[in-house]
């Protein structure tokens, strides 16, 4: 099954404008987005992926940052409560359902 888009928003807040659409694929649902802001004077980008099942449940999250100079990325992913950042467990998300 090829991932069907259900729907995508966008929205402007104070300082920062978003995008994000949601789609659905063979065993659950992502959301996909991207924040663009200004702080302090230094531009942000922010891309995200939320990763469910099909009752919801959040399985993986990838976070991009990018700055002027730098990029940060955070990749997690879950099961049963257990969240891991690669191989190593999560303790301040033990027992979360969603981030």
């Amino acid at each position: 099954m090829e991932t069907e888009r259900l729907a995508t928003v966008m929205w402007r807040a104070e300082a920062s404008l978003e995008r994000c659409s949601l789609q659905k694929s063979e065993h659950g649902y992502r959301l996909v987005g991207q924040t663009l802001l200004v702080e302090d004077g230094t531009p942000y980008s922010i891309g995200y992926v939320v990763t469910t099942e099909d009752d919801w449940t959040t399985r993986h999250v990838k976070l991009i940052v990018d700055r002027a100079v730098t990029r940060q990325g955070l990749f997690l992913y879950a099961r049963e409560g257990r969240w891991k950042r690669g191989c190593e467990a999560v303790a301040e998300l033990k027992g979360c359902l969603d981030v």
